[in-house]
């Protein structure tokens, strides 16, 4: 193991025990100011399709924001994993609702419908720890590095305030995020993420 994996695998175990140690009614009240700060942002207004997740353990709850896209006439797609590599299935109000396990214990949608990713896609991104900079360390298995690299629009990384740190260490395979989004706000230099 190089000397910067064991500085990234040393800092999500870190990362995570900070998370964790949230209490569940801060983690719960946090992740509602944290998807009204997405749905009041530039960059899901000009989204035509939302790309959202289901949350694992102590991540935060951004499901409802797929609702909400949903509910304004936008288009909503949650993750598979397939492999090494992550799609998105396309869900609506009835299938939202019933998800099932897949792959990680994560629950993927009942049905297979790809989407297509264009520039007015917005992709909500689960972390562990970010910095100012836009860069996010995720959890290690490089599903959301290897799907920015290719995406077209708009990616948002979404934690808690905790989990900020001075200074993500990087490889060249990691991608850099549009902006990164907690309780406090909507951090990101890209005019498309703004609040407007």
């Amino acid at each position: 193991m190089t000397a910067q994996a064991e500085e990234k695998s040393s800092r999500r175990a870190e990362a995570r025990a900070r998370r964790k140690a949230l209490l569940l009614e801060d983690r719960r009240v946090a992740s509602a100011s944290i998807r009204a700060h997405i749905i009041a942002s530039a960059a899901f207004r000009a989204a035509d399709f939302v790309l959202t997740y289901v949350p694992v353990g102590s991540e935060v709850d951004v499901l409802d924001v797929g609702r909400a896209a949903l509910d304004t006439g936008k288009r909503a797609a949650i993750p598979r994993t397939e492999g090494d590599g992550l799609s998105f299935d396309e869900v609506d109000g009835a299938s939202l609702p019933s998800l099932q396990p897949g792959a990680f214990g994560i629950s993927v949608s009942a049905h297979e419908r790809p989407v297509v990713l264009t520039s007015r896609t917005l992709v909500l991104v689960p972390l562990l720890a970010f910095d100012r900079h836009g860069n996010r360390l995720g959890s290690g298995k490089g599903f959301y590095d290897r799907f920015l690299a290719q995406f077209p629009g708009v990616a948002i990384g979404v934690a808690f305030a905790v989990q900020e740190v001075e200074r993500v260490p990087t490889e060249p395979h990691d991608r850099r995020l549009d902006g990164v989004v907690t309780e406090a706000g909507l951090l990101g230099e890209g005019k498309r993420c703004r609040k407007s």
